[in-house]
């Protein structure tokens, strides 16, 4: 009676074990695996969102400590609506307030599908709470070469005297030396990249 009992707890043990590695197994697959792209460009879509994202970070009334580990936080905006600029800009300065720094990296030389995109990078380009922008010289992370074409109506020439450091997002290190060319013969001065080169 007794080895029926221990048997049927040491399985019950081990069904319990299996269960748990499979949940852990999802968690990790559909969760964990998001890509930046995925979980940065849900800070566009509203004020509010924005908000309460950077004050989620910043909070030091959370009990975690693991938030305040943060050097910095990267927005990836590509899509959005119009009028955000403000919300944009008070993100930024909080960020700031909390010490951590920003990079914004944007679809080649602005947003695509942003309304009011030129609007909105004139100010990131004039905004002392950004460190770096990053525009990106590609379009799927597969490039052999860099893409310098222009997002719609905002020409690479409106970089000048921009207060961020530019840091060109590239496929790989190798072709940093077309895009510093390249930015060099506009006037425009590089400070370093960013790697984003897809698996």
């Amino acid at each position: 009676m007794i080895f029926y009992c221990f048997s049927h707890l040491f399985l019950f043990m081990y069904l319990f074990y299996i269960v748990i590695q499979f949940l852990l197994l999802f968690f990790f697959f559909f969760f964990k695996q998001k890509t930046a792209y995925e979980m940065l460009r849900s800070l566009v879509g509203s004020e509010m969102c924005i908000r309460d994202r950077i004050m989620a970070l910043t909070d030091t009334n959370r009990p975690s400590p693991s938030w305040y580990m943060l050097k910095g936080v990267c927005y990836d905006v590509e899509e959005g609506d119009a009028g955000m600029a403000a919300a944009f800009a008070a993100s930024f300065a909080l960020c700031k307030q909390h010490s951590l720094r920003v990079l914004v990296t944007v679809s080649h030389s602005a947003p695509y599908a942003v309304p009011d995109k030129a609007a909105l990078m004139a100010g990131f380009l004039q905004d002392s709470n950004i460190d770096y922008l990053s525009p990106q010289l590609y379009t799927s992370g597969r490039e052999r070469e860099n893409d310098f074409a222009f997002t719609a109506d905002f020409p690479w020439t409106r970089y000048k005297g921009m207060k961020p450091a530019l840091v060109p997002s590239i496929v790989r290190a190798s072709l940093l030396p077309a895009a510093k060319a390249f930015f060099d013969e506009l006037g425009i001065s590089t400070q370093g990249f960013v790697q984003w080169a897809q698996a």
